[in-house]
């Protein structure tokens, strides 16, 4: 018998206007949510649960994998961001904040489905985790460049671009040459975060 709390539990499964192919990752997990309801709590043991709870979590969280392009700036640079020390909904990003906040860039397009998410890059072979806190808009492209968000974001096919603050990069992935970073990445959408503690935590206006 599945117990009514686990009947009314949601599930958390990612928008997946933007990122697809969610549909069986979403079975999985309602799968496993009830799989873990139906588990003899007197029986079993608490490695086996730890488990169930884990795998149900992890399915849970994120989308599939998918293509995406992964480029770099600088946030505090006024010759790279046409608005230094700023992102969308805040301003006054200091050294130490983008050192310590894993900032990243999504696309205009998708800023309004995905902002404010925990995003998972997969780089050759090295899982890390970066946060959308800002967009990449054409009309901002440095240097005279034309379309450079949306043209990035088409690079490999899969039309979805991670313009990865400099200071990110170098801690995550120990690429330093930030302005040449034009690489074939794999990613996955997950959960979302409230940006408002972080923020206060960080003094941003």
């Amino acid at each position: 018998m599945v117990p009514s709390s686990y009947k009314e539990k949601k599930v958390n499964t990612v928008n997946c206007k933007s990122t697809g192919n969610c549909e069986r990752t979403s079975l999985f997990c309602i799968y496993w949510t009830y799989k873990l309801a139906e588990i003899d709590m007197q029986q079993t043991t608490v490695f086996v649960l730890v488990l169930t709870v884990f795998v149900a979590f992890v399915s849970c969280s994120c989308s599939s994998w998918n293509i995406a392009t992964m480029t770099g700036y600088d946030n505090l640079d006024g010759t790279d961001d046409k608005h230094p020390g700023s992102l969308v909904d805040y301003t006054g990003t200091t050294k130490a904040f983008l050192e310590a906040v894993p900032v990243a860039s999504i696309l205009k397009s998708d800023w309004s489905n995905l902002k404010y998410h925990n995003i998972t890059i997969r780089r050759k072979g090295v899982s890390r985790t970066v946060q959308s806190w800002d967009l990449c808009a054409n009309e901002d492209c440095p240097h005279g460049e034309k379309d450079c968000c949306t043209n990035n974001a088409k690079k490999f096919g899969g039309n979805f671009l991670l313009d990865v603050e400099r200071r990110t990069l170098k801690k995550l992935f120990n690429i330093t040459n930030y302005d040449e970073t034009l690489e074939k990445i794999e990613y996955q959408i997950c959960e979302a975060f409230d940006p408002k503690p972080i923020a206060k935590k960080w003094n941003l206006k």
